[in-house]
């Protein structure tokens, strides 16, 4: 029988089923997403009348207090997606209760950046772009964890467990 390797699963205690548990850094980067989200599916025609309930997702880390050169290197990351990404990530409509995987990725990669682990983040983008642009999106988030945190959004420090089987 050979062994199957460790899989990601976050501590029991850091798991976020609900939006409402997250904190407040943690629903600006969640909301900025599912922004950028809506508003690229209406500009490919596939969700319309999403983004008139979606702010810009410039104007959510505003709202929040986050640099706009955070932002920008946020949305860069978004782009960087679109380009090189190997597929769109599952970012929920606005008003949805609970988080997607990718979403809790997404979080857990900045809060891994705040607490000084990129090889954490660089994991869990490696799974959305190609080997090449991982180290690009790295370089990218960590400015927008850098500019959350200067802003007073730190996230939690995420553990990451292996499974044993």
């Amino acid at each position: 029988m050979t062994p199957k390797p460790a899989t990601r699963v976050p501590s029991q205690a850091l798991v976020h089923p609900d939006v409402a548990d997250l904190c407040l850094g943690a629903q600006l980067v969640l909301c900025a997403a599912r922004s950028w989200a809506a508003r690229n599916l209406a500009m490919r025609g596939l969700g319309a009348g999403e983004t008139d309930l979606a702010p810009s997702p410039c104007t959510v880390f505003r709202c929040g207090g986050v640099t706009q050169e955070a932002y920008g290197a946020f949305a860069a990351v978004l782009s960087l997606l679109g380009a090189v990404g190997r597929g769109p990530p599952d970012f929920r409509h606005l008003h949805d209760r609970t988080l997607s995987g990718d979403e809790e990725g997404l979080i857990d990669a900045i809060a891994a950046l705040q607490h000084g682990a990129p090889w954490r983040a660089q994991r869990m983008l490696s799974g959305w772009f190609d080997p090449a642009a991982v180290p690009r999106a790295v370089a990218l988030l960590a400015v927008t964890a850098e500019g959350l945190s200067a802003a007073g959004h730190r996230l939690g420090e995420v553990e990451m467990l292996p499974t044993l089987h």
